[in-house]
């Protein structure tokens, strides 16, 4: 189900991902920054974070990337419009096929 839409939907996900990421690494967490937060175009229902061996549906889905820091670390956040941005591995966060530039 959606998420309920803020006014400024891609600022609310950001504080989501960072709470979530908080309760991740612990009261020991260093201070956790936005490194960048964009509303973009995934090319795929993958939303830039493809899992191996799963098939996704090949359409553009509008969405947002959010990469998190703490410490010497990146935490990639995804999502697709509307939906609570979920944390995507490093090592399988992709790019969107493009990005809104008039977004944080």
């Amino acid at each position: 189900m959606p998420e309920q839409r803020s006014p400024n939907e891609l600022e609310h996900f950001t504080r989501l991902a960072a709470e979530h990421l908080r309760d991740r690494l612990g009261p020991e967490a260093e201070e956790i920054s936005v490194e960048r937060a964009e509303k973009v175009t995934w090319r795929s229902g993958a939303l830039g974070c493809p899992e191996p061996d799963m098939m996704y549906t090949q359409a553009l889905v509008p969405g947002y990337r959010i990469v998190l820091g703490a410490g010497k670390q990146h935490y990639h956040y995804h999502g697709a419009e509307g939906h609570a941005p979920f944390p995507c591995p490093q090592e399988r966060a992709e790019s969107p096929l493009e990005r809104d530039q008039s977004e944080m």
